[in-house]
C-alpha cells in the first residue's frame, strides 16, 4: 500500500489531559509544556492508496470554526487543505473515501467547506466513513460534553458509509476506547520491504 502523511497544521492542548496515565514529570521531561500546562501538537492526516481506493484518514480542521474555538486551541494552519492534498500529489477529486478515526473537530471537520449558502463536502467524490457505534455514542452526549466534536456537520455529507460495512485492502483497524469511545486505530500493511 502506498501512503502519504499530510501535515494539516498545529494546535495547543492540555498536556496532562492529552497524555493520561503518564507521570507529570515524564511528560515535562519529553515535551515542551508551557506555564498553562499547554503543549503544541501537530494535526496530521494520512492518504492511503489501494488498488481501487484512495483513502484520506482524518482530514484535519475546518477553516470556518468559531473564532473562540480557534483561539482556545491556538489553531495554526499554514496550508489550505487543497494545498496539503496537492503536496501529497493528489487532487481533492481523487479521494474515494474519507475515514474518520473519531469525531473530534481537529480530526475531521476539514472534510467540509463553507460556501455561500451553506456547507459542502470538501471531497466531492468520496464516501464519508464513520463508525456507527461512535456516532451512536455521540448522540447520547449532552450538548456541553459534545462541543469538541463535529458530528453535526455529517448531515452535509449525504449518505454516510458505516465503518462496520466498509473495508479496504492493505489496512485493518483496531477499536480503542481510550481517547474517545469506539475510536478507530488504523493498521496499515506496507507489504514486503
Amino acid at each position: 500500500m502506498k501512503y502519504s502523511i499530510v501535515n494539516l497544521g498545529t494546535l495547543k492542548v492540555n498536556a496532562f489531559e492529552m497524555i493520561m496515565g503518564v507521570p507529570e514529570y515524564l511528560i515535562r521531561e519529553h515535551y515542551v509544556v508551557d506555564e498553562h500546562d499547554q503543549m503544541r501538537i501537530g494535526m496530521q492526516g494520512l492518504i492511503g492508496e489501494t488498488d481501487n481506493k484512495i483513502i484520506f484518514i482524518d482530514p484535519g480542521c475546518a477553516t470556518f470554526l468559531s473564532k473562540s474555538l480557534a483561539e482556545t486551541y491556538d489553531l495554526h494552519m499554514e496550508l489550505s487543505l487543497e494545498e496539503a492534498v496537492k503536496e501529497a500529489a493528489y487532487k481533492m477529486e481523487d479521494i474515494t473515501d474519507v475515514l474518520f478515526t473519531h469525531l473530534h473537530f481537529d480530526h475531521g471537520s476539514g472534510a467540509f467547506f463553507r460556501i455561500i449558502g451553506g456547507i459542502v463536502k470538501a471531497f466531492p467524490n468520496a464516501n464519508y466513513v464513520i463508525s456507527k457505534k461512535q456516532l451512536d455514542f455521540l448522540g447520547s452526549l449532552s450538548k456541553d460534553k459534545s462541543t469538541s466534536f463535529f458530528h453535526k456537520l455529517l448531515r452535509f455529507a449525504g449518505d454516510l458509509t458505516y465503518f462496520e460495512d466498509w473495508s479496504a485492502d492493505g489496512m485493518h483497524f483496531h477499536v480503542s476506547h481510550g481517547h474517545t469511545p469506539h475510536m478507530l486505530v488504523p493498521v496499515i500493511n506496507l507489504g514486503a520491504h
